[in-house]
């Protein structure tokens, strides 16, 4: 189930950017990587060659960046729409209607191209046309890749028809969602301190490579000079593999997930 009329539903663990988004920050990479190696080997033919090959992992982790972000504002929204569908169910609504009625108060909130009004207006068209609404959270729940959104889809599917538990059940998943996200805040505000960190430290290798090849005492003339120029390039090669390992470990270790 990921069509709706013949138009094909978002996939929320696959990055959204159109082709030419993707050609694009390929480019914008490997130019930012060759000034900076450029900088480090001072040889512009070396420089292009290896950005090159290192710009699509960067292209990859600014995807899959993108795919993070999004996912994690769709989880945000399907929190708002169980808390407007909690608040529509305790007032006797069956769950179509609790699903209605939220719809049009998120529609107040979001606008037309959020991926949750998108995905409330597919799921309630779609039942009309008499598809179960189980098949479509479960089915929503797949495409975005979020273990809240699919967990719930799950419980669902299981609990339609058979209880009437149903405004407890969205409250309860509505407060743990809550609750993760309360959670992830707090974590990211104790991480802001070490990413700044960690994207200072991406430009400081940079100054002080500039700051010593143009120093009068010239410290680092015997990495280009003729007869050591072999060993230079690999002091260099060495130094450039760390520094970029360095910069992509800083980055995992400070991405948590709750």
């Amino acid at each position: 189930m990921s069509r709706n009329n013949g138009t094909e539903m978002p996939n929320y663990k696959k990055c959204a950017m159109p082709k030419w988004q993707h050609i694009l920050m390929y480019i914008v990479f490997a130019a930012a990587a060759t000034v900076i190696l450029n900088i480090f080997y001072k040889n512009m033919m070396i420089a292009v060659i290896i950005a090159v090959f290192i710009a699509p992992t960067f292209e990859r982790e600014f995807a899959r960046a993108q795919v993070k972000k999004r996912k994690k504002k769709l989880r945000t929204q399907f929190c708002d729409m169980l808390e407007a569908m909690s608040v529509a169910s305790r007032a006797g609504n069956n769950e179509l209607k609790s699903l209605e009625s939220a719809y049009h108060d998120l529609q107040m909130t979001y606008s037309e191209n959020t991926d949750i009004i998108i995905e409330m207006k597919n799921i309630i068209d779609r039942n009309r046309n008499g598809i179960p609404l189980r098949t479509l959270f479960k089915d929503f729940g797949e495409r975005s890749g979020i273990e809240d959104i699919k967990s719930f889809g799950e419980i669902y599917e299981i609990i339609e028809g058979r209880s009437d538990r149903f405004a407890d059940i969205i409250k309860q998943t509505q407060q743990i969602i809550s609750d993760k996200i309360e959670i992830e805040e707090e974590i990211e505000t104790v991480l802001t301190a070490p990413k700044n960190e960690n994207k200072i430290m991406l430009v400081m290798p940079v100054l002080l490579v500039l700051m010593l090849g143009s120093g009068g005492g010239g410290f680092l003339t015997w990495l280009y000079a003729e007869d050591t120029k072999f060993y230079g390039f690999i002091v260099i090669s060495i130094s450039v593999a760390i520094f970029i390992a360095s910069y992509i470990l800083g980055q995992k270790m400070t991405d948590i997930d709750v």
